[in-house]
């Protein structure tokens, strides 16, 4: 049991972790743009026009997020669209819902992958001097 309750520990820490990763980016990148356009496309198109680049997968971690926050078939069948392997967890249904947050099961290597997809959507700091 104590081993049940670690394992669904990390997973939910996993899942906050992505949620603030990818608000972190929001955050940023209206400060980046100076607008606060609260449509994730426009905002994507606003730091592109800075010459910053956007990650092509960063729609997918924006669906993760908003699946893990609304949990609904919106944003359930978005994601099986965008990272369908990161939604293999049993879909019970609760009350004729679709459990989807129960549903997505994130390892590491998905927590490496949402943090690079992040890390290289928008400015690029170089660590060499200039």
């Amino acid at each position: 049991m104590e081993i049940d309750t670690k394992v669904e520990a990390q997973e939910a820490l996993r899942k906050a972790f992505v949620i603030a990763l990818y608000h972190h980016w929001e955050r940023s990148a209206r400060k980046w743009t100076g607008d606060d356009r609260r449509d994730h496309s426009k905002l994507a198109i606003a730091v592109e026009a800075l010459g910053d680049p956007i990650h092509p997968r960063l729609e997918a971690v924006r669906d993760l997020t908003n699946l893990l926050k609304h949990d609904n078939d919106k944003w359930g069948q978005q994601l099986i669209e965008t990272w369908p392997d990161v939604v293999s967890g049993p879909r019970g249904h609760a009350g004729g819902r679709t459990d989807w947050y129960r549903a997505v099961r994130l390892t590491d290597a998905h927590m490496t992958e949402a943090f690079n997809i992040v890390g290289a959507s928008g400015p690029i700091q170089s660590l060499s001097p200039s």
